[in-house]
């Protein structure tokens, strides 16, 4: 999954790893108009991103959709955000 500064995701996938990244950050870039993306969590299992506020978010991966949401909003909230919530459109599985 990779973000930009204004908090728009694109998730890539692949074969391998660096297939995926490089298809998150190129997906990204096309969506936010620029180069300001970077990859916020790889995984092969579920991921997810959990947000608060305009810029405030966190990410998580967990077996299935429920474990990673619930492991985003637990590192949302960590940074001291209040109101994390993570929605359904926005957590992946393979």
């Amino acid at each position: 999954m990779a973000i930009d500064r204004g908090a728009d995701i694109a998730v890539g996938w692949g074969e391998d790893l660096r297939s995926a990244t490089q298809s998150a950050l190129r997906d990204c870039s096309r969506f936010s108009g620029g180069d300001r993306c970077k990859i916020a969590i790889s995984a092969s299992d579920c991921i997810s991103i959990a947000r608060s506020g305009i810029n405030g978010w966190g990410t998580g991966r967990g077996p299935n959709r429920n474990a990673a949401a619930q492991a985003a909003i637990r590192e949302c909230s960590r940074t001291g955000l209040f109101g994390c919530t993570a929605a359904r459109q926005e957590t992946y599985c393979p």
